[in-house]
């Protein structure tokens, strides 16, 4: 991922931060992209006194890729210390949709869940150092199971409208 003019705003009280990440990636021949993105950030202590992990709270916020804006719902991620469970987290712009539900963990009994519908995949391209050329559209679920392990397994259902990818001099082109 390459950010440019990145800029992180950080006010903090106790064990909460405020977060503000703002960038612009003004590149003519990739369109304008820029975000805003509003974050609460909770570091509870254990007995102890040290860090028992972190609780983000995601708050609205908005980014333009491509010159599409985009929304952020809030959301909440939390890490414990051996998995990070994701809530709520749905990116959208008009028809475009990607959510995200569930827990990244080594354990056999934690899933990701991930939903799309008409997402953009060119969107990726703006955040790329080096862009792939990503063209087309995915609908469709997907589940992960125990993404920390060796032995991690995916299930995806997606259906794709017009992928293309040109990596090089290939152009690997999928039809409905």
């Amino acid at each position: 991922i390459s950010l440019k003019n990145d800029n992180v705003e950080l006010s903090a009280k106790g064990n909460q931060a405020s977060l503000k990440l703002t960038f612009d990636n003004g590149i003519p021949d990739r369109d304008n992209s820029n975000a805003t993105i509003n974050a609460r950030v909770t570091i509870p202590e254990s007995e102890e006194g040290r860090s028992a992990g972190a609780f983000v709270e995601i708050m609205p916020s908005a980014f333009t890729i491509k010159g599409k804006d985009w929304q952020i719902h809030p959301a909440t991620i939390a890490y414990d210390g051996s998995a990070t469970s994701i809530s709520h987290f749905k990116l959208q712009q008009e028809l475009q949709l990607l959510t995200v539900d569930g827990t990244i963990s080594d354990r056999i009994t934690d899933t990701l869940n991930m939903r799309m519908q008409d997402f953009d995949i060119s969107m990726a391209d703006a955040l790329m150092a080096e862009p792939l050329g990503l063209k087309g559209s995915l609908t469709g679920n997907g589940k992960a199971v125990a993404l920390l392990a060796d032995d991690y397994g995916m299930l995806m259902s997606l259906k794709g409208k017009g992928i293309a990818i040109k990596n090089g001099k290939k152009i690997i082109i999928s039809q409905e």
